[in-house]
């Protein structure tokens, strides 16, 4: 019992380092598309290789869990053939083709051409993609409006709260071989923040209809439990932005000093912080079944 309860733990870790991967990178790149170049201070292709690594571990955790005799099945062909023929298989490996995808298209060139532009897009739509196979929306009806509302919840997270990491990482001081980031392009970033933080909301409340958590007492339920959690965590970074977006951003905008870029930095790695150990941990919680 012991055994089965430790591989769930390590399967809902790996399910975080997944979201914290697709958050991370694709909020990378629609940064790097829409506000400004990355300086490359933000080691996406590390973070590229944490979702290799989760993936891979997830699905002999998985194995092992739905065998009910711990890690000690993972040396079971038949059960881990089993987990990889299965949806949750199918979202792995399908995750982890569009994650190698994004890899190969991370080097060279700061401005990337129109083969690496497509695959970064491509591979961006792969890794979405398979958050889509699988979970609440595919039972919930009607399919097609959830579905929906999953791929904008995804995208919009991911700008949003990857955006916020990357911008936190940006705004380090100027060494010498790297220029400032623009006072222009935390504008941008704040604006397109805006809009994603609606999105969010939205959607957010679209699939919780669908999936009755709006008409179900949150205490009732594991789910509701960790969504009650989540949606705390999210109040606390609504704070923050709120706070960021009318004071600290004007800030810069008018003095673009660096206390006012020393200010906005550390609301923004505070920010980070809050969603990756707060949101993002919840998250996992409501789709693993718990920590």
């Amino acid at each position: 019992m012991a055994e089965t309860l430790a591989t769930h733990h390590m399967l809902s870790v790996a399910t975080w380092a997944g979201y914290a991967t697709t958050t991370l990178v694709l909020g990378g790149l629609v940064y790097e598309r829409f506000v400004a170049p990355r300086s490359g201070r933000l080691p996406l292709g590390a973070a590229v290789a944490l979702g290799l690594g989760a993936a891979a571990a997830a699905l002999p955790l998985r194995a092992a869990e739905i065998s009910g005799d711990g890690l000690t099945a993972i040396a079971e062909p038949e059960v881990f053939h089993h987990v990889v023929a299965s949806t949750f298989g199918g979202a792995v490996v399908l995750r982890a083709g569009g994650l190698l995808v994004l890899a190969a298209s991370l080097g060279g060139r700061r401005r990337p051409g129109i083969l690496p532009a497509a695959a970064r897009a491509g591979g961006g739509a792969i890794l979405v993609a398979s958050y889509l196979v699988i979970g609440h929306p595919q039972a919930s009806d009607p399919v097609t409006v959830e579905v929906a509302a999953l791929t904008v919840h995804l995208v919009a997270t991911a700008t949003w709260f990857g955006g916020v990491a990357v911008l936190a990482s940006e705004l380090a001081p100027a060494g010498r071989f790297r220029r400032p980031l623009p006072a222009a392009a935390v504008g941008r970033f704040s604006r397109m923040a805006e809009v994603m933080v609606v999105l969010v909301l939205v959607s957010g409340l679209v699939l919780a209809e669908g999936q009755g958590a709006l008409t179900t007492a949150p205490w009732r339920t594991g789910y509701g439990l960790a969504l009650t959690v989540k949606l705390g965590f999210v109040a606390v970074v609504l704070a923050i932005g709120g706070y960021n977006r009318q004071r600290v951003v004007p800030a810069v905008a008018r003095h673009d000093d660096a206390a006012a870029r020393r200010h906005l930095r550390t609301t923004c790695v505070v920010e980070a912080l809050v969603i990756s150990m707060g949101v993002l941990v919840m998250t996992a919680a409501m789709t693993s079944g718990g920590f």
